[in-house]
Formats: C-alpha cells, structure tokens, sequence
C-alpha cells in the first residue's frame, strides 16, 4: 500500500505547520533571539511582580497581585508563546499538542486572572473603578471573557465553517487586547510603586513589563498572520 508524503510545509497531524523553512534564516534567527528577550522580560516581570506582592504590599492584596501576575503574565503570556514556531521548547512539537498545551494554559491562567480581579474588586470597589491600574484591568478582565468564549467557539469552529475565519480572528485579537490591557495595568501598578519612594522596582518593572508586552503582542500577531495567510 502506497501512503502519501505529506508535504515539508505540512503536518502529519495538524494540517498546515509553521513555516519555519520559508524563512530567510536571518529573520529566523532575529526571531529566536526576539523571543529569548521577550522570555526574559516577561519572567524579570513577574520577578517585580512578585516581590511587589511579597515585600511592599499588605493584607489581601497580596492574593490580588499573586493571581494576576501568574495568570495574566506568566500563563496567559506563555500560552501565546507557546504557538510560537520560534520559542525554544516548542519548537521540536506538534502544533496539534501545541494547541493542547495553549488551551490548557489559557484555561489556567484565565481562571487566576478572574479571581484576582474578583477579589480586589469585592474589597476596594471604588478605588478599583477609578485608578488607572483598576480600569486597565477591568477592560482586560472583559477583553478575557471575550476571549474564552471565542476561543471555545474556536475549538467549534471547524462545525462553522462559515464562520471559522471570522471566530479565529476575534479569538486572536481579543486575546491580544486582553494581555496588552493587563500589562498595561501592571505598569500603572509599579507606577503607583513610584509615589511610595519605591523608585528602583518600580522603574524596573515598568520597564521589562513594556518590552514583554511589545514581545508577546508581536509574537501573537506574527504568528496569527502566518496562519491566516499559509
């Protein structure tokens, strides 16, 4: 019996497979170094996060800042990554597990993100509808919910075929606004740093908060067009 060979820009198991060949190798290797820093970022974050949470903050809001940190900027984040043809530990798996692995993360860091979001909004209602942080955070929190009900109509979509296209870019960009909102309310949470004479982790994570936002944003975008497009 004759099997067919799937062509080198094909997956055996999922179809189209990232194009990593149709790369000149110079881009490719801009990419991987592009995401190395954008890794490196993003854990320098959560690090500020992180000892935020741990030294300068009290009572409850440690949880607040616990939860959000790990859900939007470490699972969430990663989860996006993780679709990436040129993020290091990818790069040897299927897309079909990658998929797996993404909605997995989705689902975790989504239910963190909420309850953190939940909870200081139960606790500080006011200052939570009023400070920039706060509303930031808000409009990620839609944007997330947005985004989890398109990205279960997404794993649907292939029943919707006429739809499919139309639920895969909403599923994408929503998702890409819920992280570029929730790494936006980090920076005005380190902001907040500043008027409390904590200059130096402050500056710092505003700082590797906006180049891993810059990183994950141009990484989802890159790699959502190449799929729209290949």
């Amino acid at each position: 019996m004759i099997t067919s060979i799937p062509p080198p820009n094909m997956d055996s198991e999922a179809g189209p497979k990232d194009l990593r060949g149709t790369l000149p190798s110079a881009a490719t290797v801009f990419l991987n170094i592009f995401n190395s820093i954008t890794y490196m970022n993003l854990g320098a974050a959560a690090f500020c996060g992180f000892f935020t949470g741990t030294i300068i903050v009290t009572g409850p809001l440690k949880s607040h800042v616990f939860l959000c940190t790990f859900g939007y900027i470490i699972m969430m984040s990663l989860a996006v990554l993780t679709l990436s043809p040129h993020s290091g530990w990818t790069t040897s798996i299927k897309y079909s597990l990658r998929k797996r692995i993404h909605g997995a993360m989705q689902v975790i860091g989504a239910a963190l993100a909420i309850s953190g979001s939940a909870l200081v909004m139960g606790l500080m209602p006011k200052w939570f509808s009023k400070s920039v942080h706060g509303i930031f955070g808000i409009m990620a929190l839609a944007c997330l919910c947005l985004s989890f009900v398109l990205g279960i109509l997404n794993v649907l979509s292939s029943r919707m075929p006429s739809l499919e296209r139309a639920i895969k870019i909403g599923h994408t960009f929503s998702g890409v606004f819920t992280l570029v909102f929730a790494f936006l309310s980090l920076i005005m949470g380190f902001d907040v740093l500043l008027s409390l004479g904590f200059n130096g982790v402050g500056i710092l994570g505003m700082l590797v908060t906006a180049i891993a936002m810059i990183g994950v944003v141009t990484s989802a975008l890159i790699t959502a067009l190449r799929r729209m497009c290949c």
